[in-house]
């Protein structure tokens, strides 16, 4: 499902997305709401328009905002793993003693 959507969005865009940017360049448009409120001519399609993009617009942005938290919590949390193995596995952190009581075998 997800690929097919992915591939249907591209297409869709590719074909429609391209000419309403067009349209919006040469007219000066910024926003949906602008270019069909002109289009046909009335504002209550405008204010309609930018009522559904600012709902629809806020889940969008929270999620962008959760995921890149998570992101960013993942690579210190990942960094802080690392440098703290890094540290304990260090060569010359342990001294001969611990390798002793582990392998059993006196060192040099």
């Amino acid at each position: 499902m997800g690929l097919m959507d992915g591939i249907i969005f591209a297409v869709l865009w590719y074909v429609l997305g391209y000419k309403q940017w067009l349209v919006g360049k040469r007219h000066g448009y910024v926003t949906l709401g602008e270019m069909l409120g002109d289009r046909f001519g009335s504002t209550a399609l405008r204010v309609i328009v930018a009522a559904i993009s600012l709902v629809w617009l806020f889940p969008y942005v929270m999620l962008q905002q959760k995921g890149a938290g998570q992101a960013i919590v993942g690579i210190i949390v990942g960094l802080l793993l690392t440098v703290s193995v890094s540290l304990v596995t260090a060569p010359g952190a342990t001294e001969d003693r611990t390798a002793y009581a582990v392998s059993g075998v006196e060192s040099d």
